[in-house]
């Protein structure tokens, strides 16, 4: 992906796919709740469908972000995944930005510049 090279060292594996991005925001949401089922249950995402994005996103960055808990424990960021969570939060923003379709912004465009000047508004 163009652009890339702005990004971190760290995060540049993983930023150069939209599945990528979408890891690295998913890692930062889930990091934000005690345990990875939790966050499931809060996104309405699947648990399996959680674990297995985080589970590329290690290969992707060639090492292992969490330490799982034992029954009924969280899991843990390692060493690299607290690096990866510090760093992904600085440039969450960006990621978003990159990680939002290119032609929504096109799109919106069009139906501004060609609509009515009474579309969408109520009299």
């Amino acid at each position: 992906m163009a652009g890339a090279e702005q990004f971190p060292p760290l995060l540049r594996p993983a930023v150069g796919t939209r599945s990528g991005r979408r890891q690295l925001l998913r890692f930062l949401e889930a990091a934000r709740f005690p345990s990875l089922k939790a966050f499931a249950r809060e996104t309405g995402l699947d648990p399996t469908t959680v674990a297995r994005q985080i589970r590329r996103l290690e290969r992707t960055l060639d090492g292992q972000l969490l330490i799982h808990g034992g029954h009924g424990h969280p899991a843990r960021p390692t060493r690299l995944g607290k690096r990866v969570l510090a760093v992904t939060a600085q440039w969450a923003d960006r990621l978003s930005d990159l990680h939002r379709p290119q032609h929504r912004s096109k799109i919106e465009a069009s139906v501004a510049e060609n609509a009515p000047p009474s579309f969408g508004h109520k009299e």
